[in-house]
């Protein structure tokens, strides 16, 4: 059985999902586009030098006026003569006033070259902290970590005391991989927060996630919590760092590290419960949840974390209870009502997940774009499209914008709409930029023509795509199975063939080929070499599974025909993979188990051709 969702894009099928919603990354900064013949220093140049002569003619004017004091009305009866033209020098507090000014316009314009050069000018001739800031922030844009190690490094001696100015010094140090000078940096940037030295070691921590070495930044943090013993939550900091980078049997050993210091350390209890999770110990993991909760039971923090581990266990059930009970006790908290709503909408309980989503816009805090999203899935459901494109239209930021406008285009295309779905979907491709996004956005239109009874233009489709991107597996295997259903035999056998020669590895095109070798031609003992490269991939997918036990159907095998095609119908209650089954079963002898089985197939799908087919042909 060829796995036909490979080669679509079903937005909403991932079942898994996290509490806090991530935003869109920013945009990239973009350079405006000079007008002809502008010449960036030159405008500059003349702002300088209207700002010095505006000086000097006020200056000037002081002069006169303070020389007419003192001649009295001598001064009304001689006659006035103009000041002679003179050439202005710029003084070095000029040049630097020019170099900030040229330079601020450079970054509006986002000419970051021309930006660092005229900052470090002026830092040159006027150390300042504001400059060195300048001077990094542009540096950064052109990822110059020299010049930014440079800048940091006079800030830190203009301001020693200045834990931002440790705090810079250090993080560029530990990007560029130096962890002597952020060791030095960091130890002091905590140093310098006092009494909040436990909070300030949590910030390292977090600074040092973003762009650092992952080996790199745990040995520095190491080094730093040395110097701070004291601190138990010096220990909590590594394993929160260790498990960002999802190191999780370190994680799990500095929460432990921490627990035997302090045993009332309950966020503790949170780390080693995820870091167990991270080693797919979900069973130890609520157990230390648990454990935990006998030893604080009122602590909401332990509570909430014991829920979402349920959630991550799928027990949906169990997670709904305790979600039911955190909501009684903080009914305002847009976090919890957020996450009971989730889950009920997992659950399919659409009018109790409505009512909380609700309540979590009412309280206006957070989750707000991803309640939008849910609401206008909650209305798709209950044939509410008008409702559901409202809601759609209202998340326009965060993790689920994208399937939002993905969900507008579905619903157009089911109202009638398929031209100004496809318009939609086009406009949306040239606005989006990252490259699995475009081709998300083809597979979509792709998916919405073949719907539409139009696979011929599918087809075209996908070939513009290609051109695209050329060489793409997940287009290939999408015309593959296009050219399959058309007849195009061939050519669909050759853009499987294609992906297979670039990645042996690729389960769905071994799959598809193996398959459509076995439907469509006598090549069995071919088709079984490729399902069996597949499954040796993917030994519990259910379509691989079936197209393993079609061909041992094929080839005479039926009790090994029977037996994948078991497995494959138990993850997969497939009217497809049940009329297989029944065929296998008829042919191995198990005639009352093949009619017990057709059936119960035809009882949940009355309608399937294949399956009163079936019964016509094996039970007349």
């Amino acid at each position: 059985m060829a796995a036909m969702g490979s080669g679509s894009w079903h937005p909403h099928e991932n079942k898994r999902f996290e509490v806090q919603e991530k935003g869109e990354p920013m945009a990239k900064t973009r350079s405006v586009r000079q007008p002809k013949g502008w010449d960036r220093r030159d405008w500059a140049l003349r702002m300088i030098r209207l700002f010095v002569s505006g000086a000097a003619v006020m200056s000037l004017s002081a002069c006169a006026l303070q020389s007419a004091s003192h001649s009295g009305m001598k001064s009304l009866t001689t006659e006035s003569s103009r000041p002679k033209s003179h050439k202005i020098e710029l003084t070095p507090s000029s040049r630097v006033l020019y170099a900030v000014l040229v330079g601020r316009l450079a970054v509006q314009r986002g000419d970051y070259p021309l930006a660092l050069r005229e900052y470090r000018q002026a830092l040159a001739l006027a150390p300042s902290p504001q400059l060195a800031q300048s001077v990094i922030e542009a540096a950064s844009f052109l990822h110059d970590d020299k010049a930014m190690l440079m800048a940091a490094r006079r800030w830190e001696r203009l301001q020693p005391d200045d834990p931002d100015a440790r705090r810079a010094m250090a993080v560029i140090a530990a990007r560029m991989g130096r962890v002597t000078p952020a060791v030095r940096g960091f130890a002091a940037f905590v140093r310098l927060h006092g009494k909040n030295q436990g909070r300030a070691l949590l910030r390292v921590a977090e600074l040092l996630k973003q762009d650092v070495r992952p080996v790199i930044a745990l040995g520095i943090l190491q080094k730093v919590v040395r110097e701070f013993s004291q601190q138990p939550v010096g220990d909590f900091a590594v394993g929160i760092l260790a498990l960002q980078f999802k190191h999780y049997a370190q994680a799990l050993h500095w929460s432990q590290q921490t627990l035997a210091r302090d045993p009332g350390f309950r966020r503790a209890y949170i780390l080693e419960a995820e870091a167990r999770a991270g080693l797919q110990d979900t069973v130890a993991a609520l157990k230390t949840l648990r454990q935990a909760l006998v030893r604080f039971p009122d602590d909401p923090d332990l509570q909430l974390a014991y829920g979402q581990m349920l959630l991550q266990t799928r027990d949906y059930n169990a997670a709904r209870h305790e979600f039911r009970r955190l909501a009684r006790r903080f009914p305002n908290n847009a976090n919890v009502l957020y996450t009971l709503a989730r889950v009920d909408f997992e659950l399919d309980q659409d009018i109790a997940a409505r009512q909380y989503f609700l309540r979590v816009l009412k309280l206006g805090a957070q989750h707000l774009l991803a309640t939008e999203y849910f609401l206008g899935r909650l209305a798709e459901r209950s044939g509410d499209m008008r409702s559901a494109l409202l809601h759609y239209a209202e998340v326009t930021g965060g993790r689920y914008a994208f399937e939002a406008q993905i969900r507008i285009a579905y619903i157009l295309a089911a109202q009638g709409a398929l031209g100004q779905a496809r318009d939609f979907l086009q406009q949306l491709r040239t606005s989006v930029h990252e490259p699995v996004r475009k081709i998300n956005l083809y597979l979509v239109e792709v998916q919405l023509l073949n719907q539409a009874d139009s696979p011929r233009q599918a087809l075209t489709l996908l070939g513009r795509a290609l051109k695209q991107f050329p060489g793409n597996p997940r287009l290939l295997y999408a015309r593959g199975m296009l050219e399959t259903d058309l007849g195009r035999l061939q050519a669909a056998e050759a853009d499987w063939r294609t992906i297979i020669q670039r990645n042996p590895n690729n389960a769905e095109a071994l799959n598809a080929l193996g398959y459509t070798l076995v439907i469509h031609t006598w090549r069995y003992r071919e088709a079984l070499d490729y399902i069996k490269r597949a499954l040796a991939l993917r030994p519990d997918d259910p379509a691989i599974l079936d197209s393993m036990g079609w061909v041992q159907y094929r080839l005479g095998r039926y009790a090994r025909a029977v037996q994948s095609l078991q497995k494959s119908y138990h993850q997969l209650k497939n009217p497809e993979v049940a009329a297989h089954l029944v065929q296998a079963l008829y042919a191995n002898g198990q005639r009352a188990a093949a009619r017990a089985l057709l059936d119960s197939a035809l009882h949940i799908n009355p309608d399937n051709v294949t399956l009163q087919n079936l019964r016509k042909h094996l039970f007349p």
